[in-house]
């Protein structure tokens, strides 16, 4: 009786022991159900997180290649603006502005307007309030691409000579602002 008695404690045992371990396993399982869940979820929110960043730099990279084309149209516009204006200055104001003078490598007439922009109907320069916004603004260029140029830093020489020029063109744009701001001209 008493080994009958033992054994059942014995299976007893065996069973408690079964059924913990059958607890713990259930236990393992749903945490590890839980953590596959997470990671899950981490990897959707990183997805879309993902996905976001991209969206928003391919519309930053879109208004950008947008602002450099208005960029370029408005250089290009103030260049042939500048342009005529040097076109249809006099031999004095000319020698005022420290412009080269007609006949040496100036355009003996005016250049032909861009397509983009009305067609003058006489030689007569621009009035001088809009002279004046088309020479700040190109001036405004010039700085801007200065600085962009001198950001690059270690650019290539070519850069570096296009800087040069920018600011030559410069102080050129800034020469005819002063001569078009000033109240006597010469």
């Amino acid at each position: 009786n008493t080994h009958m008695q033992q054994q059942v404690e014995e299976l007893q045992a065996e069973l408690h022991d079964a059924y913990a371990a059958s607890n713990r396993s259930a236990a393992e399982d749903g945490a590890l159900r839980g953590e596959v869940h997470d990671l899950r979820a981490d990897m959707a929110q990183e997805k879309r997180s993902a996905h976001a960043a991209w969206v928003t730099n391919e519309n930053e990279l879109l208004q950008a290649k947008r602002d450099l084309l208005i960029a370029r149209q408005a250089k290009e516009a103030l260049q042939a603006e500048v342009s005529h204006m040097q076109a249809v200055l006099t031999d004095d104001q000319r020698k005022t502005l420290g412009v080269s003078p007609a006949g040496e490598g100036a355009r003996s007439a005016p250049p032909a307007a861009p397509q983009h922009l009305p067609q003058r109907h006489s030689a007569a320069p621009a009035p001088r309030s809009h002279a004046m916004r088309a020479i700040r603004g190109a001036a405004s260029l010039q700085q801007k691409s200065a600085r962009a140029s001198a950001a690059a830093g270690g650019a290539a020489p070519a850069a570096r000579s296009a800087a040069a020029a920018a600011a030559s063109t410069q102080s050129t744009l800034q020469k005819l602002a002063e001569y078009f701001a000033s109240p006597i001209q010469r």
